[in-house]
């Protein structure tokens, strides 16, 4: 080649024998790397934290003791631990396949280098009587053949780990369907809607109250400014949704699933409907899904429109009730196959309700109508299991649906659930559901970090590490956001730059997202208490206003309506009376 004719002798000799040694280094690097992620995948595709016998013998004892504190804390410890194991274990096998592939590259770079400043070798002499010379051609096409192995199977760690970490939803091919016109009226931008109570943390899923003066002061053990408190039926972590004078909640077990409402002035049980098992459900024929005690069968939050309540179950069964609680229709998605249960609640836009549905093989994000049941569009995602909760935002330019997954937090439109941007990076067990305020979306989960992005375009504008919540969703309001973390630690952050304005430390962690309601921000610990701050962007300091107690552990995010607030304890439901209530 004309190159290696223009290079001295020596300098090729020493080229060469660089290039040799650096191929055999990169080729001994990729054989170490492919084997320790073959190992990895292995390992990954059967590792599931909630089947660890240690968890399963704790949940044995939990179930037989379920008010014990040390045991519950042992659990959560415990569970915690298989989790961030599981997502390192996840962040070696994407770190690992970049690396392998480097290495490949470096090793074949290498070798072209070496086969380019190669020299013609002598003719070789004439052989003597009985010797017998090795064909190097027979040499070339092992060697080849042992170098294509090893690319091979580089080339399939490499395939094997991305797909664990990104597997695609069966039938992802297929388009989203088109938006289905209908005439019925725009729910969810009346003015009731803003005033009620109709969703997972309220209108929108913003965290925003329309109260303006809720109750700071109450003990739910003596009664005091306690408007009513009654047993709840049936278990669950899903929050209350009110509309008018009803409140809503669902309540599952292994067989039986139900949907309660309860007059909001007296806490009468109006009535109880039992929802129908689904063929493959639990109560069915077929197994159960696989949940764990601290997310159960009814951990989703339902939601209300003013003339339909619509509940969804960790059985992949989604329904509709009228306000007598008569079951107007039924869709069964299948059960979802998740780790610790399905939980991701429900949302509204327009005459639709939106559900995602993230699973371990893939996701789809659909919009359902409200009035019959029928599927408008149907969007798959590329993505892990997830367990938070899609919220819908109008923006200064459209309306967007904003849904946390793993690895991406994604904007659709809300009509027709055509993709309008993708941030990927957003690794883990993402429960936290997204936030917006201000033009910016806020996002992330306790084993990341805690996101800003542009709402236009999907642009990362800052990040945060310390602190983050684990279940609870953060609040973006105006210029502050708020964290709580399951540790007990609450952070105020500027919503511009992430700058950390203030923090207050509790002993009780956070599993409710807090609510800003009154100009005050409400945040309710797993002891029920809930703590109640002053505070906003403009201030660098939060000041404690009260901390009422409800006389017994709660996780469920609170809802207010008028001067009202509604808690779901894990086994009474509280009314608190407030001055405009």
């Amino acid at each position: 080649m004309p190159f290696t004719r223009r290079i001295e002798p020596g300098l090729a000799r020493f080229l060469l024998s660089t290039c040799r040694g650096v191929a055999v280094a990169a080729g001994v690097f990729c054989v170490a790397v492919a084997t320790l992620l073959i190992a990895n995948t292995a390992q990954l595709a059967s590792l599931r934290p909630p089947d660890s016998p240690a968890l399963a013998a704790l949940r044995e004892q939990y179930r037989s003791a379920p008010d014990n504190a040390e045991l519950t804390a042992r659990l959560r410890e415990l569970d915690l631990l298989g989790r961030r194991a599981y997502f390192t274990r996840q962040w070696q096998i994407r770190a690992g396949s970049y690396l392998l592939l480097a290495g490949a590259a470096v090793l074949l770079a290498c070798l072209r280098a070496a086969a380019a400043l190669s020299k013609r070798l002598p003719r070789p002499r004439p052989l003597e009587a009985g010797e017998v010379r090795v064909d190097p051609r027979g040499v070339r096409i092992a060697l080849s053949a042992a170098g294509a192995a090893l690319l091979a199977a580089a080339v399939l760690a490499s395939v094997l780990g991305v797909r664990l970490l990104r597997r695609g939803l069966p039938g992802e091919e297929r388009p989203a369907a088109a938006a289905r016109k209908t005439a019925e009226p725009e729910l969810t931008s009346t003015a009731a809607y803003r005033a009620n109570w109709p969703q997972f943390r309220g209108p929108g899923g913003a965290g925003i109250a329309a109260a303006q003066d809720p109750p700071v002061d109450w003990d739910g053990a003596s009664g005091k400014n306690v408007l009513w408190k009654t047993a709840v039926p049936r278990p669950g972590y899903n929050s209350p949704v009110v509309w008018d004078e009803r409140v809503f909640l669902s309540g599952a077990d292994e067989n039986t699933r139900e949907v309660f409402c309860w007059d909001a002035a007296t806490g009468k049980l109006a009535w109880r409907t039992v929802i129908p098992a689904a063929a493959g459900t639990a109560g069915a024929a077929g197994a159960p899904p696989r949940v764990s005690a601290d997310t159960g069968y009814a951990a989703s939050t339902m939601a209300v429109n003013g003339q339909a309540a619509f509940v969804i179950f960790a059985t992949g069964e989604l329904a509709a009730l009228d306000f007598e609680g008569r079951i107007l229709w039924t869709r069964n998605f299948g059960v979802p196959q998740q780790n610790y249960g399905y939980a991701s609640s429900l949302a509204l836009h327009g005459g639709s309700v939106i559900v995602q549905m993230d699973q371990d093989e893939g996701g789809r994000v659909l919009a359902v109508n409200a009035q019959d049941g029928a599927i408008r569009w149907e969007t798959p995602r590329r993505v892990l299991a997830s367990w938070a909760s899609p919220v819908t935002v109008d923006t200064d330019r459209r309306a967007l649906l904003l849904v946390h997954g793993n690895p991406f937090l994604t904007a659709y439109d809300p009509n027709n659930g055509k993709e309008l941007w993708k941030l990927e990076g957003m690794m883990g067990e993402n429960a936290p559901s997204p936030a917006y305020a201000g033009g910016r979306v806020f996002a992330g989960n306790q084993l990341l970090s805690l996101t800003a992005v542009d709402a236009r375009f999907g642009k990362k504008l800052w990040e945060t590490y310390d602190d983050l919540p684990d279940v609870a969703s953060p609040l973006a309001a105006g210029d502050l956001v708020v964290m709580a973390a399951s540790f007990g630690v609450v952070t105020g952050l500027g919503a511009a730059d992430g700058t950390v304005l203030w923090k207050q430390e509790f002993d009780t962690g956070f599993y409710a997202s807090p609510i800003l309601a009154g100009g005050r921000i409400y945040l309710l610990d797993r002891k029920g208490v809930m703590r109640i701050l002053a505070a906003s962007g403009s201030e660098r300091t939060a000041r404690l206003v009260g901390s009422p107690a409800l006389g017994e552990a709660a996780e469920a995010t609170p809802a207010f309506r008028g001067g009202d607030i509604f808690i779901r304890g894990v086994k009474h439901l509280f009314c608190i009376r407030g001055a405009g209530g």
